[in-house]
């Protein structure tokens, strides 16, 4: 961690963590273990003066959301959409970290359509603001928002001052149409190799002139002549 912060340079360490994890722990590890050790890398980065971002990176480590159009046909644990208790989980973090100015939220990793061969049901909001399961099969602004709001309230009511990151769709790429009303909010997008770079304006580059981006994750396509 002083290797990050110092060395690096870094401000902000986003911590990719597990939900199932978090709320329930794994095998012989309890939820209090799991998220003690969540307190000491929190601890760790404020201690050489950065901030931690937790980010909502799965679900579970168990279920298979499809697999994804690589060589390996690799199997996809990320979540369209989060579910049910997710209210619960940020619920739980907005309580664990409400004195802590240095941890951030980031309420989901990678809102996106479900694979073609992921028949899993995703969560949606009702008019009541109740996750209900849907057999719809995209995941545009209008399925992403209405949860974005509800995770955002969740954690307001508990820790109002907190600053919260909202990803886009598409694997948090897209932010054309993701806004919410309501403070402290920085939105978050995701830039691989496929993306290509004429893409990037419409995606997120008009945004950043109005509301905070954040490049969450990132890969450079760099080519090397010898």
């Amino acid at each position: 961690m002083q290797e990050i912060v110092q060395g690096w340079g870094s401000q902000v360490v986003r911590v990719q963590f597990n939900q199932d994890w978090a709320l329930h722990g794994r095998g012989e590890h309890s939820a209090t273990e799991y998220m003690q050790a969540l307190d000491q890398i929190i601890d760790w980065a404020a201690a050489f003066g950065a901030y931690s971002l937790l980010d909502l990176q799965w679900l579970d480590a168990d279920t298979v959301y499809g697999r994804l159009d690589d060589e390996a046909k690799s199997p996809n644990h990320e979540a369209p959409l989060p579910n049910a208790l997710t209210l619960d989980l940020w619920a739980g973090l907005a309580e664990r970290y409400r004195e802590e100015p240095a941890v951030l939220f980031d309420v989901f990793n990678e809102p996106h359509n479900p694979l073609s061969d992921d028949f899993l049901p995703i969560f949606l909001i009702d008019a009541s603001g109740t996750p209900v399961e849907s057999d719809v099969d995209f995941v545009s602004a209008e399925e992403w928002l209405p949860l974005a709001r509800r995770l955002v309230a969740v954690i307001r009511r508990i820790h109002p001052d907190s600053l919260i990151f909202v990803g886009g769709i598409d694997w948090a790429f897209d932010l054309s149409r993701i806004r919410l009303d309501a403070p402290n909010i920085a939105y978050s997008t995701h830039v691989y190799p496929n993306r290509a770079q004429h893409q990037w304006p419409d995606a997120f580059g008009h945004s950043a002139s109005e509301v905070p981006v954040f490049v969450g994750e990132w890969v450079a396509r760099i080519k090397i002549w010898i």
